[in-house]
């Protein structure tokens, strides 16, 4: 369920940081002093990471939706760049790596990165 504006502002602090969820990994985490942050969860390379956004009363809820779409479309341009820079730039032949480690090595971090067969793969 998304957020509103009365939402937001009614949050009160408890014992513990409790998060508020947005959806698409976006949320407001209201800490026990009474402060609230935007922060944005995602996954790198198999990871948990954290962005944070900023804090609630300097950036709005439609602020932080802005923000939050503007840094995944960052991140899927940059993974699929990154991925075309190493399959276009990388040479054909090289004595340090052949055709077949450059295939095994794209499978290995793919499917490593999806999570499928990790036990597998880290024997």
């Amino acid at each position: 369920m998304s957020l509103t504006d009365t939402k937001v502002k009614n949050a009160k602090p408890s014992e513990k940081a409790v998060k508020l969820t947005d959806g698409f990994g976006l949320y407001l985490l209201v800490h026990p002093n009474g402060s609230k942050y935007w922060q944005l969860g995602y996954r790198f390379e198999g990871k948990q990471k954290v962005f944070s956004i900023g804090v609630y009363p300097a950036v709005s809820l439609a602020d932080a939706r802005q923000r939050r779409d503007e840094a995944k479309s960052k991140a899927e341009r940059w993974q699929a760049g990154n991925k075309k820079f190493r399959l276009l730039f990388l040479p054909t032949y090289s004595p340090w790596l052949n055709p077949i480690e450059r295939l095994w090595l794209s499978l290995h971090e793919t499917i490593t990165r999806n999570g499928a067969c990790g036990s597998y793969w880290n024997r």
